[in-house]
């Protein structure tokens, strides 16, 4: 199952009962490019839901950080916890993000020329070799045609690990 935000993003929407696009991005958990994707549905969801009921919207001001959540600094936080020999599952709870995001900032920050070792993330060798048979037969473009044709114990994150480790994008 896919799911398009984290529980404590859907409590505080419950919360404050966003009704614009601007109340909505100050809920934390939405960013432009997920709002962009599913916020009008959930506004409208929402707007219904308050009209329904005659719930008022309570404006939630964005909190600003000390420090500044720029995407360089959500890769480099991402990149120290790396660092500390955290795994994937680890990272992803401490960050609250999932963890293929957390690959995506791994991947970034290879990009960038930080050393990732993909290898300890590899739990089995024969996984590498078949995933990179399955690219080799169906590409790199989409990741569901690769995952249809191997075991069912390879996951979407092998996967990705693999990519990034190949560097295939």
């Amino acid at each position: 199952p896919f799911m398009i935000f984290h529980d404590s993003t859907l409590k505080e929407m419950a919360s404050y009962f966003p009704q614009s696009k601007e109340s909505m991005l100050n809920i934390k958990g939405v960013g432009q490019k997920k709002f962009e994707s599913y916020g009008n549905v959930f506004l409208q969801i929402i707007i219904e839901h308050c009209e329904k009921y005659e719930i008022k919207s309570i404006e939630k001001t964005k909190e600003v950080s000390s420090k500044s959540d720029t995407t360089s600094d959500r890769y480099d936080q991402t990149y120290e916890l790396y660092l500390q020999n955290m795994t994937l599952k680890e990272i992803s709870e401490k960050r609250n993000f999932t963890v293929n995001t957390i690959i995506e900032h791994l991947s970034k920050c290879a990009e960038r020329g930080q050393i990732v070792d993909w290898d300890k993330f590899i739990d089995n060798p024969e996984k590498e070799k078949d995933i990179l048979s399955a690219i080799n037969q169906v590409g790199v473009e989409r990741l569901k045609p690769i995952k249809e044709i191997l075991p069912e114990e390879i996951s979407y994150e092998d996967i990705r690990i693999i990519i990034c480790k190949n560097e295939l994008k």
